[in-house]
């Protein structure tokens, strides 16, 4: 009897820690891809938010739900299997899965969501998918892969060591951990996608700024050189306090980029050559 007692007892404790390394095991995936979004398109935000841009949030929240999701179901089934073989073909796939968010959120969702948000974008937003799209998705596979395949090589041992800790400090070590190998794998893969687009988008607001600021004012040539205020002389009249800035479209490099400004009255293409404020036009076909 004594010993039926005490084999049911084991058996439960084995069942209780399984479930627990499940729980930590899914949380620590989850911690890991919401760290990696949260690198890659926090200051992204802040910086789009304070540019007047379209939506300057939705690639974030876009990024830690695909991101959390993937990686919270690429931890469980680590957990479940507890094979290291196993937790680094799961890892590897999930690395492919975050390339393609990396690359996919601002080029292929973003502009279908933003579209639905604000109808008038339809038929204004032109993201075309080339051979860049494949290349920078490759180059982001190759960093992703590599902090990643880290982050999943040291899940067991990690949730291991947080399962049966007896200190707070003890559980919260492997989250810290992943947090800051996928923080910094986010922070790499910035220049991807993210920076030409923003760079491109910054580059006209400061103009617009620029106007807005020296309006009715004697202006230096050079200072108004420097800060592309010639890009929008034959816009001039349209350019308002209010405004939301998105790109509309690109070339396959990123060196050639549209951005599109909605003015309160009027709707402006801006054309920027690496980074830097061209010159704009209205729109040719206004909502």
């Amino acid at each position: 009897m004594g010993e039926a007692k005490w084999s049911n007892s084991t058996q439960d404790s084995s069942l209780a820690i399984a479930r627990d390394k499940i729980a930590f095991g899914t949380a620590y995936g989850a911690v890991a891809g919401i760290a990696f979004a949260n690198a890659l398109w926090t200051w992204d935000a802040i910086q789009l938010s304070q540019a007047h841009a379209f939506f300057p949030w939705l690639k974030l929240i876009l990024g830690i739900l695909l991101c959390g999701i993937v990686g919270g179901i690429a931890g469980l089934l680590v957990a479940r299997k507890e094979s290291s073989l196993f937790s680094f073909v799961t890892w590897l796939i999930a690395a492919a899965l975050f390339s393609w968010i990396t690359i996919g959120v601002p080029i292929q969702i973003f502009p279908i969501i933003s579209k639905w948000l604000d109808p008038d974008l339809s038929g204004l937003l032109n993201y075309t998918i080339g051979s860049g799209f494949v290349t920078r998705f490759w180059l982001a596979m190759l960093w992703v892969g590599i902090f990643l395949s880290l982050t999943g090589m040291l899940q067991l041992t990690l949730v291991d060591t947080a399962v049966f800790s007896i200190s707070v400090f003890g559980k919260v070590v492997p989250f810290l951990v992943c947090a800051v190998l996928m923080g910094i794998a986010g922070f790499v893969i910035d220049d991807l996608v993210n920076v030409p687009l923003r760079k491109a988008i910054l580059s006209v607001e400061t103009p617009i700024q620029f106007i807005l600021d020296h309006r009715g004012l004697e202006v230096d040539p050079a200072i108004s050189r420097k800060n592309h205020a010639g890009s929008l002389h034959g816009v001039i009249d349209a350019v308002s306090a209010s405004r939301q800035l998105i790109v509309s479209s690109y070339d396959d490099n990123f060196a050639l980029i549209y951005v599109l400004v909605h003015f309160e009255d009027a709707w402006v293409v801006c054309t920027t050559v690496n980074s830097q404020a061209s010159y704009c036009q209205f729109a040719e076909t206004n909502p």
